[in-house]
């Protein structure tokens, strides 16, 4: 019997400090397998799926090379689907409400935040 493979990543699209698995799927040939991965960002593992943290923004991709126990060799082979990984950039904002008030009044400020990685801490100075 033919070893066929293919490998693909879940999920397609992290943000920058997250992780995601490419697996491998193998038919044919006679197990056991063995794996040697190959990727963008030093990717690289020995395992049937492989997690990796992506610091950087960008497109990923990633290659799979798998022999079986009779020694058959098939690869490498460029994975089905490419991961995307998108810039998580802090951005902060803030307002008062109201935005005029006479002497001696008081205003609430808010800040709105976006990006970066929860929990937050606010500091206010004036």
């Amino acid at each position: 019997v033919n070893l066929s493979a293919s490998c693909s990543v879940s999920p397609s699209t992290i943000d920058e400090g997250d992780s995601a698995t490419w697996s491998a799927s193998i038919s044919g040939g006679t197990a056991p397998y063995t794996y040697s991965w190959a990727g963008t960002d030093g990717l690289s593992g020995s395992g049937a799926s492989v997690t990796k943290t992506y610091a950087d923004d960008g497109t990923k991709t990633a290659t799979i090379t798998v022999t079986d126990a009779t020694g058959a060799t098939l690869g490498p082979i460029a994975c089905t689907n490419n991961l995307t990984v998108t810039d998580n950039a802090l951005n902060i904002s803030c307002s008062a409400s109201p935005s005029s008030i006479s002497e001696g009044d008081s205003a609430t400020w808010s800040a709105s935040v976006s990006g970066g990685r929860a929990p937050f801490t606010y500091a206010w100075t004036g």
